[in-house]
């Protein structure tokens, strides 16, 4: 594994997080976490105190961040900074939001109308906020229901990614 693994694991753990015979790597459906050893059984525990409500995320300057900093103590806030742009909304990710963006613009006028007529999909209002838009997708897809609350945890959200 490679250091900032080994460092997110360290950090993580301080937090009392228990994270045992997890990996991250990236299979033949793409990223996420796996068994170090299929015959053990894995563990995957995360403190509440690392969960984040999705209003206190944000997005500027290519980073996701933290807004309300005051929620949360400052090793915190840097742990879940690091997490966040290293291991979640990574220039990987990055890239591969905007290939599918991309991608979608190839579409023929008539495909393009249809997606705005019958599912609000409208990609010339997609452009002119690309930004926001890749940060609500990569958030509509990340963060659960908890407490009639969508929460971003760290790690839980590699699960099915």
């Amino acid at each position: 594994m490679n250091d900032k693994w080994e460092f997110l694991l360290f950090k993580l753990r301080g937090f009392g997080a228990k994270v045992e015979n997890i990996k991250l790597y990236k299979g033949e459906k793409g990223r996420g976490l796996f068994s170090i050893n299929r015959n053990e059984k894995s563990l995957i525990h995360i403190p509440s105190s690392l969960f984040i409500n999705e209003d206190n995320l944000d997005y500027s300057n290519n980073k996701v961040f933290i807004k309300r900093k005051n929620s949360y103590n400052n090793d915190i806030v840097d742990f879940l900074n690091f997490y966040l742009n290293e291991f979640s909304l990574n220039n990987e990710i990055k890239k591969n939001l905007n290939i599918f963006r991309e991608d979608l613009n190839l579409l023929n006028t008539s495909t393009k109308n249809i997606l705005k007529d019958y599912l609000f999909f409208d990609l010339e209002k997609i452009e002119k906020k690309v930004d926001e838009y890749l940060f609500n997708s990569y958030l509509s897809s990340r963060t659960f229901s908890f407490k009639n609350s969508n929460i971003f945890i760290p790690f839980f959200e590699l699960i099915n990614h």
